[in-house]
């Protein structure tokens, strides 16, 4: 799932469909699969038909979530986050999974919830904890606040954003000026994985900078007054 320009595909989504969809400010749960970035949408599909290969029976639930909903999600507590969830961009779907009389189990730690997770997992999808057992979603949350930061800059301002899974010619600038600066980076590509990542997270951290694994304007800047300008290298 993660492909080299994933944070890509979910920003294209999110600015071409999302944000132009009549659901966008929607006060009501929206169920509708076309909100879902596609490759995503397709993984899901096929946990639906692999679960009910198996003989399991679920009723897939909320795909997209506006700023408004996930207010509310906040203040219930049925989530964590307050603004900008993984719904919010299209990489996230609530699955409840029923018994054999169409009844919600309630339980995270069911056996019907274990079934939907490991099958998920092995799609390439990503769980959370057994206190939203049908919470699946995209990527991993370690990736979360540098996905949403690479979509909500995505098209402004004038600095490429580059963070983990993207390959484009400014990673290998990046790259470049990193080991220069003596942090360990692989120089034979140019796809930012976890080495690039662990390395920019050093620099950020060493330079007093947001340690977010995300080159954005702080770390072009910084770049540029060490001598490395990242968009013409």
């Amino acid at each position: 799932m993660l492909t080299p320009t994933y944070f890509t595909n979910i920003a294209e989504h999110f600015y071409n469909v999302i944000k132009k969809s009549k659901e966008f400010m929607s006060d009501s749960l929206v169920t509708d699969t076309s909100l879902l970035e596609p490759l995503f949408g397709e993984k899901i599909e096929k946990l639906s038909e692999i679960i009910q290969e198996k003989g399991g029976r679920i009723k897939r639930m909320e795909t997209f979530r506006s700023a408004v909903n996930q207010i509310k999600a906040f203040q219930s507590h049925h989530s964590s986050i307050k603004t900008n969830g993984m719904h919010y961009y299209g990489i996230a779907q609530d699955i409840l999974c029923l018994d054999s009389n169409g009844k919600i189990i309630e339980k995270g730690e069911a056996k019907e919830y274990t079934l939907l997770r490991n099958e998920a997992v092995n799609l390439g999808l990503y769980v959370i904890g057994t206190w939203d057992a049908g919470h699946i979603q995209g990527i991993p949350v370690s990736l979360q606040n540098a996905m949403r930061e690479y979509v909500l800059n995505y098209k402004s301002g004038k600095y490429p954003m580059l963070a983990y899974g993207i390959e484009n010619h400014y990673v290998m600038n990046l790259k470049i000026a990193l080991a220069k600066l003596g942090y360990r980076v692989n120089q034979d590509d140019m796809f930012f994985g976890e080495q690039t990542d662990e390395s920019l997270r050093k620099f950020q951290l060493d330079n007093k900078l947001k340690v977010d694994g995300v080159a954005g304007e702080q770390v072009y800047t910084k770049m540029e007054a060490l001598g490395y300008n990242l968009l013409t290298m």
